[in-house]
C-alpha cells in the first residue's frame, strides 16, 4: 500500500473488529486471518487518520500508529478495518538499524495555527543560527511544508551552502527536529537511503554532498531530479524506486546541474557575525518533543482542506518557482492575516535563477539567436558561426569556451529549430519569419528580457513585451 493510501482502497468506517470466521462446507467453521496491509499513512471516510508515531518508551525501529478521529486519539500497534489488518511498515534491522528517524511521540492536545508555530520556531532558531531574516523564513516555511508533502504538486528542495564553520550542519540538526519524518545522512548515499521515500516518505537531510563525474553520482543526480514530483520512478538494482519527497542538500559548493538547481531554494551561510547559543542534544530533544506533536496536529487539521485551497502565486515567477511558492504557503492559507512575507525572499530566488539561466547552454544559444535576429540584413546563420559567438560570450564570463557545433546543433534540435544546408558552407538556420517568431517565443518563454532599445526597433518584440507591461 502506498503511503498516501486513502479510503477508496481501505474502505469505510472506524475499523470495528470484524468476524474472521468463515464457513467451510466440509469442515464447518475455520479461522481466516485478516489480510495484512502495511502503510505509513491512511485516511477513512469517517474522518479517522492513521499516522506513524514512536512513543517515548518504544525501541528505535518500533513504529506505531496514532489513530485520530478528529476529537480523540490513541496509539495502536495495528488497525483492523473491513477484514484487513493495517500495520506500520517494517524497518529492516540490517538496512535501517541505525536510522535516526525523527517521529512524534503523540499529538498535541492544544491546537496552534501555522503562523503561530512559524513565529515560535523562528524565535527559537534565531538564538542558534545566524541567517538573514528572509533566509530564516524560507528555512522555517520549508520545514512546515514537509508536513503536507503528500498533498503538494512538488516536493520542495533546500540547498544549504557555505564554508566550514558557517553553521550548515547545525542548521541541519535543527531541521532534523522540525521536518516531518526527518532522516539525517552524511557522506555517500547507499541503497537503503534510496529505498526510504517509498517506505516512509521521509524528509531526507543529506550532509556533505559532493557531486563528481562518477556513474554513482550521475545516478544520484537523476534520482534527485526525479524525486521532485510524484509518480516518477527511477530504475535501481533491477527495480523501480520512488524518489518523491522533500530533501535538503548541504555542501560547500552550490549544485552545478542546472536542472537540479532549478528545483531548489538556495540558502548561503557564512561564519556567524554575532554570538550564538551553543546547540546541545538536550535542546534538540526539547525542540523535537515541543514542536513535532504541534506540527502533527497541524497536518491532520489541514490535510483534507489542502486540495480546495487556492494559493495565489506571482505570475512573473517561472513555473517551478510558482510551484515552490504554493508549497511553502499552503500551510498558512487558513490563517491569511498572519502569512509570513516570503515574497521578497522568493523574488530573490527567482532573480538568481534567471541569472543562472543565462549561463546554461540553452540560455546561451537562445541569447545568441535573439541577438542575430536583430542584426540588419541577416537571412541565415551557420551552426559553426553560432558556436563561435557563444564561445566568445563564455570567454567574457570566464568560463570554458568549449561549445562545439555538434553540441549547438543538438540544442537547436531540442528547441524545435530546423537546420538546413546553407549553400556549400554547412548546416544552419534560415531566418524566415516563422523561425524568427520561434526564437522570440523561446526568448520570452525562457524569462529573458530584451533592452528597451531592442523592443522599440522590433515589431516582434513590441508584440510580446509592450502588451505584457
Amino acid at each position: 500500500m502506498r503511503n498516501s493510501q486513502n479510503a477508496e482502497n481501505l474502505g469505510t468506517g472506524s475499523c470495528p473488529p470484524v468476524d474472521t470466521r468463515q464457513h467451510n462446507g466440509s469442515t464447518g467453521i475455520s479461522l481466516i486471518e485478516p489480510a495484512r496491509v502495511a502503510t505509513d499513512f491512511a485516511t477513512f471516510p469517517d474522518g479517522t487518520f492513521l499516522e506513524l508515531v514512536r512513543p517515548e518508551d518504544s525501541a528505535a525501529n518500533a513504529l506505531k500508529f496514532l489513530a485520530w478521529n478528529g476529537k480523540s486519539s490513541s496509539i495502536v500497534d495495528r488497525f483492523e478495518h473491513r477484514g484487513r489488518l493495517i500495520t506500520p511498515p517494517s524497518l529492516d534491522a540490517k538496512a535501517h538499524g541505525n536510522l535516526n528517524l525523527r517521529l512524534p511521540t503523540g499529538i498535541s492536545e492544544a491546537t496552534a495555527t501555522a503562523s503561530e508555530i512559524f513565529a515560535r520556531i523562528c524565535d527559537r532558531l534565531h538564538l542558534y543560527i545566524d541567517l538573514p531574516e528572509p533566509s530564516l523564513w524560507l528555512v522555517v516555511a520549508f520545514a512546515l511544508s514537509t508536513w503536507l508533502i503528500d498533498k503538494l504538486p512538488v516536493a520542495p528542495y533546500l540547498s544549504i551552502t557555505g564554508p566550514p564553520e558557517s553553521g550548515k550542519t547545525t542548521l541541519l540538526r535543527w531541521l532534523h527536529c522540525l521536518c516531518r519524518r526527518a532522516v539525517l545522512v552524511a557522506g555517500r548515499i547507499d541503497a537503503a537511503v534510496y529505498s526510504l521515500p517509498a517506505l516512509l516518505r521521509p524528509t531526507l537531510l543529506l550532509d556533505e554532498v559532493d557531486f563528481t563525474a562518477t556513474h554513482k553520482d550521475k545516478f544520484f543526480e537523476c534520482w534527485l531530479r526525479a524525486g521532485n514530483v510524484p509518480g516518477v520512478l527511477v530504475p535501481m538494482g533491477g527495480q523501480l524506486v520512488d524518489a518523491y519527497g522533500a530533501k535538503v542538500l548541504c555542501s560547500r559548493r552550490p549544485v552545478t546541474d542546472a536542472a537540479l538547481a532549478s528545483r531548489m531554494l538556495h540558502i548561503a551561510m557564512v561564519p556567524a557575525t554575532r554570538r550564538l547559543e551553543l546547540t546541545c542534544e538536550q535542546m534538540l530533544q526539547v525542540t523535537t518533543s515541543t514542536f513535532q506533536p504541534m506540527l502533527l496536529m497541524l497536518r491532520l487539521l489541514l490535510y483534507e482542506q489542502v486540495d480546495s485551497l487556492k494559493v495565489p502565486v506571482l505570475s512573473s515567477f517561472c513555473p517551478r518557482m510558482q510551484d515552490l511558492q504554493r508549497a511553502l504557503m499552503v500551510a498558512f492559507w487558513e490563517d491569511r492575516g498572519n502569512v509570513p512575507s516570503l515574497g521578497p525572499a522568493l523574488l530573490e530566488q527567482e532573480l538568481d535563477a534567471r541569472v543562472k539561466k543565462h549561463t546554461e547552454p540553452e540560455g546561451l544559444v537562445i541569447n545568441a539567436l535573439f541577438a542575430v535576429c536583430h542584426e540588419d540584413g541577416r537571412s541565415s546563420l551557420l551552426v559553426g558561426h553560432l558556436a563561435e559567438r557563444i564561445n566568445t560570450t563564455r570567454k567574457s564570463l570566464r568560463e570554458e569556451a568549449d561549445m562545439t557545433p555538434r553540441a549547438v546543433g543538438a540544442i537547436l534540435k531540442c528547441l524545435g529549430l530546423k537546420r538546413e544546408v546553407i549553400g556549400s558552407f554547412g548546416r544552419g538556420l534560415r531566418l524566415t519569419t516563422e523561425c524568427r517568431e520561434r526564437i522570440h517565443d523561446l526568448f520570452q518563454g525562457y524569462r529573458l528580457q530584451p533592452s528597451n532599445r531592442t523592443i522599440a526597433g522590433c515589431s516582434l518584440c513590441k508584440k510580446r513585451y509592450e502588451e505584457t507591461e
